[in-house]
This record gives structure tokens, C-alpha cells and sequence, in this order.
């Protein structure tokens, strides 16, 4: 009896495709290192709580009085977000740095989820919230002013936040894809030598039965 031909589309003849490459991959949490102590970059914490009291102070003042104030309120804003914005560079080229070694996300980065004790992250992510809500405020009740400008404020507690993230946050040991692989291919190969030894326990199964 003839062979049956396969044709080219039958599923039987087609190549498997090779998975692609996943990128790098988080560690699990369990080899995550401890989290800093909470007075780890206290001065980070200061300096976002000094600016944003400076701002609230400014941005209130300009809002009660913009023909007057309005000019300080720019000032305060324009420094504050230009500190942010070195900040956020600095933050960002060390987070390259580390990144080499260690599993850095943007959430831990910069929002210091998971990454920077409870107290640190509750507080640096109020004054953000503070610098939002008056800085949204104010330009909003003074839409055509220089008071307008408060809304760029965020970006110095955002770039700050970065900062102690870069600096002091811990974040897991980061595994390569090549490793994953290995560790994939061993249990592949440990799967097919069950199958063998299996395959031959049949066949020595099978032996016996026919010499019986």
C-alpha cells in the first residue's frame, strides 16, 4: 500500500516556529534585598517637603492677589520644575547604571512601589498629590495669569521621588533571557530522559512477555 503524500500545508509537515526571546525578566520577590531604612535620603524627603511648602505659599498668594504676586509665583514654579527636571535625568541615568544588575520598573522607579519603605513613599507621593491639586487649582482660578505656570510644579516632586528611587530603593536581581533558557532546556532534557527510560521499560516489558 502506497504512502500517503502529505501536501505542503498539511500541519503534519510544518516547521515549528521557535519561540522568541522574552526580555529581561523580574526576579522573584523572595530575592528582592531589604528596603532602605525609612531615614535613608532624608535629604531628598526635606527638599520635596521645603519646595512644596514654598510653592503652596506662593501659588495661595498669587491666587488671593495676581497683580501683585503673580511674578513670585513664577519664579517659585520655573525653579522648581528645572530642579525636577535635573533631578529626573539624574535619577534616570542611574537607574541605567544599576539596571545592569538589578530588575528596575518605572512604577518602583519613580512612584517607589515596592521599593522604598511605607513611610518614604506615603510621604513623597502626598506632596506630589499636593503639587498637583494646587498647582491644577491655582491655574485654574487664575487661568490668565503668570499664576498659570504652577501647573509645571508636579515635575519636582516626580523627579525627586526618581531621585531616592535611583539612589536607595531596592529592587529584585534581574534574570536574563539566556538564563531562562538554560533553566528551560534542563528540564526539558530531564523530561526526555524520563520519556526513554520509560520507552525502554515498555520495551523490555514487552520482551519478557514474548519470551514467556
Amino acid at each position: 500500500m502506497a504512502a500517503e503524500r502529505r501536501g505542503p500545508d498539511d500541519p503534519a509537515r510544518r516547521r515549528r516556529r521557535p519561540e522568541p526571546e522574552l526580555g529581561p525578566q523580574v526576579g522573584r520577590e523572595d530575592e528582592r534585598p531589604p528596603l532602605a531604612e525609612p531615614d535613608a535620603g532624608a535629604g531628598i524627603v526635606r527638599a520635596d517637603e521645603v519646595g512644596t511648602a514654598a510653592f503652596v505659599v506662593a501659588a495661595v498668594a498669587g491666587v488671593l492677589a495676581p497683580d501683585a504676586l503673580a511674578l513670585p509665583v513664577v519664579v517659585v514654579s520655573l525653579a522648581l520644575f528645572f530642579a525636577g527636571t535635573v533631578a529626573f535625568l539624574w535619577a534616570y541615568a542611574i537607574a541605567v547604571g544599576r539596571s545592569r544588575a538589578d530588575a528596575i520598573g518605572m512604577g518602583g522607579l519613580f512612584f517607589l512601589s515596592g521599593s522604598a519603605p511605607r513611610t518614604v513613599q506615603r510621604r513623597m507621593m502626598a506632596l506630589l498629590a499636593v503639587q498637583v491639586v494646587v498647582g491644577l487649582a491655582a491655574a485654574s482660578i487664575r487661568i490668565f495669569t503668570g499664576v498659570a505656570f504652577a501647573v509645571l510644579v508636579p515635575m519636582y516632586g516626580i523627579g525627586l521621588a526618581g531621585l531616592w528611587g535611583a539612589r536607595h530603593g531596592a529592587f529584585p536581581p534581574r534574570v536574563l533571557p539566556g538564563d531562562r533558557s538554560a533553566g528551560d532546556g534542563d528540564a526539558r532534557a530531564g523530561r526526555g530522559g524520563a520519556g526513554h527510560d520509560g520507552t525502554g521499560g515498555a520495551d523490555d516489558a514487552g520482551g519478557a512477555g514474548d519470551g514467556g
